[in-house]
This record gives C-alpha cells, sequence and structure tokens, in this order.
C-alpha cells in the first residue's frame, strides 16, 4: 500500500475540499450556488418557452454542463427554484406547474417524473441575452458549460434570500423588498454615496410584520393573532421560519401544559390560508398582551443573517451589512455594462464595416467602376484591393462574391444606405447613453414582472 504524508494531505486535498465545497454551498455576489446558475443556464437552451418534466430537465443539466454530482442534487435544485408559497420564494426563477411543488401546509414536492418547469418571466428580465457575449466563459474537460458568473440585473440573493452551510463558512441571507434595492441601487449609481435606506427583510404575500430589534440587535419576523373577546382568539398568519406541522404540534403542547384551553385548526391545504382559532381562559387574556402574547403563542421569529458570499474571484468574503453586499455587487455590475457597451459598439463598428463596404461593392458594379462579369476571382479581388474603403472580412471578400445577382440592383443599394443610416443612429444613441442610465432601463424591464 502506497504512504502518503499526513501533513500532506491536510495541506493540499482538505483546503481543495473546503475550496470547492464553499463554491457548492455558498452562493456568489450573484446571489446563485454553483448548482442553481448550472440550472438556469441550461434552463434559457431547454425551456426557455416550453414545460419540460422535471427529471428530464435534470438530465438536460447533466449534459449541458458536465454536471458530477447526481440527479437528484439537481432535483431538489429545481424544486427550490420552483416553489410559490410564502416564506419559500418570492420570485420564484422557474415556474412549476400548479400543485406539484408543495404549499405551506404540506410543503413536500412530487417527484420529479410528475413535476414540470419552465423558466420564469422574471428570469428572462434578470438574465439578458445580450451578456452572454461578454461573460466570462468556462470550461471543463473540453465542453463549454456554464459561465463563470451570470451577473443579472438585480442581485438575486435579495429576490428569494440565500442560505447554506459550507467548510468554515455559512450564509443565511433574507430577501429584501425588490423595489427598495432597486431605488438603492438608482440612489447609488447617481451619485449617492451612502443612501439612508433601512432595507429589512420582506417576504412577498406575508401576512405579518417585520422589525427590528434594537434590544436584541436582529429582525424578527411577526405572526397575526386577532383577540376576538376574553376567551378566544384567531390567529391568521404564523412567522417566517415556523413550518405549520412544527406550529401544530407547538399549539398540542400549550393544551396539555394548561396555557390554553384548546385550538381548532381550520387552515386550509388548497389555498394555503393559515387560520387557528384558539380559547383560552380570561386569566391568560388578563396575564398577555402586547409582545407577550406573541412570546407565549410562539408567533415571533428571529431573523438571523450571515452575510457571506463568493467574490468574482472565488474567495468567501464576509459583509458586514446588506449595503456593503449591495455595493460590491454595485462595482461588478458597472464593469459589465461598461463591456457591454463596449460589445455593442464594437459590434456596430463591425455591421458598418460590412455594409458599407456591400453598400461600395454594388454601387461599384452598378456604376461599372468595378467590372465582374466574365472575370476570373483573383481579376475581381486585385480590382478590390484597389479600393480601400471596401473590407475585408475573415481576410477575405467571399462575403461580397458570394452576394446573389438579385442583390445587384438600385433597390439593394437604396436598402443599404437605410441599414447604414440606422445603424449610425444606433451607434450614436448607444455611445451616448451612460451604464448607469443602461442599468436603469433594465431595472424599469424588471419591475413590469415584479
Amino acid at each position: 500500500m502506497n504512504k502518503r504524508d499526513l501533513t500532506d494531505y491536510y495541506e493540499k486535498d482538505v483546503p481543495a475540499y473546503a475550496s470547492y465545497d464553499n463554491l457548492r454551498k455558498i452562493c456568489g455576489i450573484d446571489g446563485l450556488k454553483l448548482s442553481q446558475r448550472k440550472i438556469i443556464y441550461a434552463a434559457f437552451k431547454r425551456c426557455y418557452d416550453s414545460w419540460i418534466k422535471t427529471d428530464t430537465m435534470c438530465a438536460q443539466t447533466q449534459i449541458d454542463t458536465n454536471y458530477i454530482h447526481g440527479a437528484a442534487n439537481l432535483e431538489s435544485v429545481i424544486d427550490n427554484l420552483a416553489v410559490n408559497y410564502v416564506g419559500a420564494n418570492n420570485y420564484p426563477l422557474m415556474t412549476g406547474n400548479s400543485g406539484g411543488f408543495g404549499c405551506r401546509i404540506s410543503p413536500k414536492p412530487s417527484a420529479g417524473r410528475y413535476t414540470r418547469v419552465k423558466l420564469s418571466d422574471i428570469s428572462k428580465k434578470l438574465f439578458l441575452d445580450i451578456d452572454n457575449n461578454i461573460l466570462e466563459k468556462q470550461y471543463f474537460e473540453g465542453q463549454y458549460i456554464e459561465p463563470k458568473y451570470l451577473v443579472p440585473v438585480f442581485p438575486v440573493m435579495f429576490l428569494n434570500g440565500s442560505n447554506g452551510m459550507s467548510t468554515g463558512f455559512s450564509n443565511e441571507i433574507q430577501p429584501r423588498n425588490p423595489n427598495e434595492i432597486i431605488e438603492y441601487i438608482k440612489k447609488k449609481i447617481s451619485g449617492t454615496e451612502k443612501p439612508r435606506m433601512q432595507l429589512l427583510p420582506w417576504f412577498r404575500g406575508h401576512l405579518g410584520k417585520v422589525e427590528f430589534n434594537k434590544e436584541l440587535n436582529r429582525n424578527e419576523s411577526f405572526g397575526v393573532i386577532t383577540k376576538n373577546n376574553m376567551t378566544s382568539y384567531t390567529i391568521t398568519e404564523l412567522p417566517i421560519g415556523i413550518e405549520y406541522q412544527k406550529y401544530v404540534e407547538y399549539l398540542d403542547k400549550l393544551c396539555e401544559g394548561g396555557t390554553i384551553c384548546d385550538y381548532d385548526d381550520r387552515c386550509d391545504p388548497k389555498t394555503d390560508k393559515i387560520l387557528f382559532e384558539i380559547k383560552t381562559t380570561r386569566d391568560f387574556t388578563r396575564k398577555h398582551e402586547g409582545r407577550k402574547l406573541f412570546d407565549v403563542m410562539h408567533l415571533v421569529k428571529s431573523l438571523p443573517e450571515t452575510l457571506c458570499c463568493i467574490d468574482e474571484n472565488n474567495r468567501v468574503r464576509e459583509f458586514t451589512s446588506i449595503q456593503e453586499i449591495l455595493d460590491a455587487y454595485i462595482e461588478i455590475r458597472l464593469k459589465y455594462y461598461n463591456l457591454r457597451k463596449d460589445y455593442l459598439l464594437k459590434s456596430l463598428e463591425d455591421s458598418l464595416k460590412k455594409l458599407s463596404s456591400k453598400y461600395l461593392f454594388i454601387k461599384a458594379i452598378v456604376d461599372k467602376t468595378l467590372v465582374v462579369s466574365n472575370k476570373k476571382k483573383d481579376e475581381i479581388v486585385k480590382q478590390l484591393e484597389k479600393m480601400p474603403k471596401i473590407c475585408k472580412i475573415n481576410d477575405s471578400y467571399d462575403y461580397l462574391l458570394a452576394m446573389p445577382i438579385h442583390s445587384l440592383t438600385k433597390e439593394k443599394l437604396e436598402e443599404l444606405k437605410k441599414q447604414i443610416e440606422d445603424a449610425k443612429a444606433e451607434y450614436k444613441q448607444i455611445k451616448e447613453t451612460s451604464i448607469q442610465t443602461m442599468w436603469t432601463n433594465d431595472l424599469h424591464e424588471l419591475k413590469k414582472v415584479l
């Protein structure tokens, strides 16, 4: 048996495993974990507008991204991206078929062979096609897989939150109101150094409130309880983080301990409605008012946060506030808007050169200053080389020589002239548009689907 120095194992293998484990279990600063990024990338290829079975989506993701950890794990990730009940996702990145992914009262999703998913509308506004041209590419065993980061228009961790526990690190980030995050971004990129915004956790559809407890230095989520009379209450909402079944068990303990007299569970799994009728004594009502009532009824839950993310260099970075994460993301996203602007301008420059060359080529033939009839290719090329405003593409004039005969007309000249004018106008518009304005425009489009 080959022997190995234990020091070598701990200095090389253990850190390598820990680094990879962090990449899998802690979200990047774009808000996505490794497997989520792979699924979103594959979904744009496989189920942009059409439904696909969840287990088939798992298989396609494995093929497209060379995923090596098995379909069962991917199925769980897809389920988490598609769940749509209160406290799970504010805005699911995958749309799941109705009833297939559970609810608060019965949260277990159906098996992947029964459920279907497709890309959600909000994902189409978050991850724009134009940015695929500027994202950092990755290869695995010679195969092009998903980009290193997807760099969405909006940091996804603040849409649906993120949590994970890895080797030596963990992260727990609660979702925020996207309208408030968008407002923060707009203020920041318009020049406000430190926008004064509290940015409390926010859960779409939740009837309770979230407050910051200064004494305990933490955010807290509250359920909703209404006093009917001196001996009865109605609970219509649970705090975020308290599951329905766990709460039923807690109410049973309150009954067994004599704290409350009885309760009636009227929660409806079809509508996902929370409704408990609580029966108490007058003595209970006199003793428990305000915060005491929420505490004894287990209707307040702390919302802890551990602000860790994988940064753009694949290293775990610990942040001190939500604002600090946002500022870091804004800096990265603006760099990519610069890259997008440069890419668009370069593409238009190339397009203009090609359109202008086609225009000059056809015009020369129409004006008979370029003779192509009954000429060898080499002879035509020599004539073209004397026309410096006509450019080569891939060191060749083939794109001109391959034009069909019906395009060598005055009508085609007018069409090309219009295309050139449009391209010049678009080039000028993009050049004069700041990257801040580009981002603001994208955020405006995103708000339409929120």
